[in-house]
């Protein structure tokens, strides 16, 4: 009997959520039905949530009862309601947010205008004298706050009319700008690695249209992804200017709101780090160690994506105690299923800068290429390390050509990156192959190299200037 849907459900439940659940099920305020808890504690002791024969377990939700291949997969449509009630009821009792909002609902259709102006107080913050953290689903919430409060049967309308509209205005405004600023500092920072047109003078019109908002200090996200906007697209913009806006404004977002801020911003300095500016990566440790101090990561640090990222940074450090704990305390957050590979990688990264070159080959060997993660660091570090391998005549010259025809292969193949990003890679594979030539016949001097270093951008540039330094 296929009831794949409800084990999938459960699947996302802890331990201790599944002690609860089993509570709720139990409580006659959420659900009559006694067979429920009955089937649920079939389910729990099942392997993988599955019933492998449904007709065995019937008679002990439905005793006395034939067999009903309807009643049982309604049985299980009840519990499959039931488990969504349920992870409803966590998410409103766990998010400030929602409940504010759920309150001020729950009283408008009332006719307690007290109970009402107290949910409306609530929501807007006007009971506590400390001031909430700013968010930017916040100021669509006071708008949608503010226009329950003017519409409010009870509510007399010749008084602070003016004020309240003003008000909402202001909220709804703010949300707008706040929103379009995000989406445009996310489109800026993916057209760094990805295929996406850019808009530099959509850009450009709304840093203007923001700016008045940003004068008048009301929002500290909106100052903060203007500068950050600015920061994206802006050739001679100042990091430091940014960073030290950052810690003055950063304290007053929400903890998920500043990862944002604080993520984009990083991808950023990883961009231009590779791009040649070498001293981007002492502004992305600047950062890292700032916002970590600020325990701003949350649950989506999780991400492979960040996790990978920042552990070739970390690996870069050659801080061997700071690359063990970031290991330490990052893969725990990954699924099972991610976390070896990812590690493998980040480990391999970590012997190839310690020069460490065959433990390094040894780890490479035992991933895959073609993960879609993994593929661009797996053949950005095989080209290099495979290089450094070939200098120390660990490998044969065809090895060194096998690896670099793959890269070139990968990046040809590739049409989500962007085309810049691409062709830094692609720059590198030439500098590789010309280094490796340099002393033949033909090849280009470690002068001329020099100056082909001084007009390319490319990635991992400090590296590809260190091994033209050492050619003789």
């Amino acid at each position: 009997m296929d009831n794949t849907h409800t084990a999938a459900l459960l699947s996302l439940l802890d331990k201790s959520e599944l002690t609860a659940l089993g509570k709720f099920l139990r409580s006659p305020f959420f659900t009559a039905k006694k067979h429920l808890p009955l089937l649920f504690a079939e389910l729990r002791e099942a392997e993988q949530w599955t019933i492998s024969s449904p007709k065995d377990v019937f008679p002990k939700l439905f005793e006395g009862e034939a067999f009903d291949d309807h009643k049982w997969n309604k049985a299980l449509s009840d519990l499959n309601g039931c488990i969504r009630d349920f992870l409803a009821v966590r998410q409103l009792l766990s998010d400030p947010q929602l409940r504010a909002q759920a309150d001020v609902s729950i009283f408008f259709k009332r006719t307690d205008k007290r109970a009402f102006k107290h949910a409306v107080d609530t929501a807007l913050g006007n009971k506590t004298q400390k001031t909430k953290p700013e968010t930017a689903d916040g100021w669509q919430l006071r708008f949608w706050t503010l226009k329950h409060a003017a519409s409010y049967a009870l509510t007399d309308r010749t008084k602070s009319a003016g004020q309240l509209l003003d008000d909402m205005g202001e909220s709804v405004e703010l949300y707008y700008l706040i929103s379009k600023l995000q989406l445009a500092c996310n489109h800026a920072s993916s057209t760094r690695v990805l295929d996406i047109k850019s808009d530099r003078d959509g850009y450009q019109q709304l840093l203007e249209q923001t700016a008045h908002f940003d004068h008048s200090g009301k929002s500290a996200m909106l100052t903060l992804y203007r500068a950050l906007l600015n920061l994206l697209t802006t050739p001679d913009a100042r990091f430091e200017a940014f960073f030290a806006l950052l810690q003055h404004q950063g304290p007053r977002l929400e903890r998920s709101e500043l990862e944002s801020v604080v993520r984009l911003a990083l991808n950023y300095c990883i961009h231009r780090y590779h791009a040649g500016k070498a001293e981007a990566f002492e502004w992305y440790r600047q950062m890292f160690g700032w916002a970590d101090g600020q325990k701003t990561w949350t649950v989506s640090a999780a991400s492979e994506a960040f996790f990978l990222n920042d552990g070739m940074m970390f690996a870069k450090s050659r801080d061997a105690a700071g690359f063990e704990a970031f290991l330490e305390k990052g893969k725990n957050a990954l699924p099972k299923k991610q976390r070896k590979k990812a590690i493998t990688l980040l480990r391999a990264y970590w012997h190839f800068y310690q020069s460490e070159f065959r433990t390094a080959a040894i780890l490479l060997h035992q991933l895959d290429s073609r993960h879609p993660l993994h593929s661009l660091r797996f053949h950005m570090l095989n080209v290099c390390n495979t290089y450094e391998e070939w200098r120390q005549e660990q490998v044969e010259p065809e090895d060194l050509e096998r690896a670099l025809r793959s890269f070139r292969d990968f990046l040809q193949g590739n049409t989500i990156l962007s085309q810049s990003k691409r062709q830094s890679y692609r720059n590198l594979v030439w500098f590789i192959q010309k280094m490796a030539q340099h002393g033949k016949k033909r090849s280009l001097s470690k002068e001329q190299l020099q100056a082909e270093f001084a007009k390319r951008q490319f990635a991992a540039p400090d590296w590809v200037a260190a091994k033209i330094g050492e050619l003789l």
